[in-house]
């Protein structure tokens, strides 16, 4: 069912101002719920040409990706400079899926001893890295900068210290 802006921008002519806020309100959280910011994420890599709906001009630019946060990505426009832009602001539907990474092996407690430098990827999508400071059944204790850890050890990986 196509979308009819039209239609839709008179019926909200009519409507209350606590409507409108109620409306923006609930339109924001379906915008950054992670599972949809997940999705998009999943098809994207670092370097790959994309193409963005810019708030500023209010327009249509194209780009390629430089970084990555947790609910916006960095993009290196075309016409030079760089642009945070939301992940929804992104066209995604004609691209393919970025290649799956090779398997990693699934590591167990056995692999991993107290004092290990660790790293893993937390629920914000960003990398963390610590020392592992106790070690249970199922979880290890991975102190890092921002605190303490409980993470599985199949979602551990080692760190080289050099």
């Amino acid at each position: 069912m196509p979308l009819e802006l039209r239609a839709l921008m008179s019926a909200l002519e009519n409507a209350s101002n606590l409507e409108l806020l109620q409306l923006r309100t609930a339109i924001a959280h379906l915008l950054e719920n992670p599972k949809r910011i997940l999705a998009i994420r999943q098809r994207l890599n670092t370097g790959m040409p994309v193409e963005f709906w810019s708030l500023r001009d209010r327009s249509m630019r194209r780009g390629r990706i430089a970084q990555f946060k947790p609910d916006q990505v960095l993009i290196h426009q075309d016409g030079g400079g760089y642009a945070w832009v939301e992940y929804a602001a992104l066209v995604v539907d004609d691209l393919q899926a970025a290649p799956a990474p090779p398997p990693r092996p699934t590591l167990t407690r056995e692999d991993f001893h107290t004092g290990d430098t660790v790293g893993f990827e937390g629920r914000d999508l960003i990398e963390h890295i610590g020392t592992i400071v106790r070690m249970n059944q199922k979880t290890a204790t991975v102190a890092c900068k921002e605190g303490e850890w409980r993470v599985s050890y199949s979602l551990l990986h080692r760190i080289v210290e050099i």
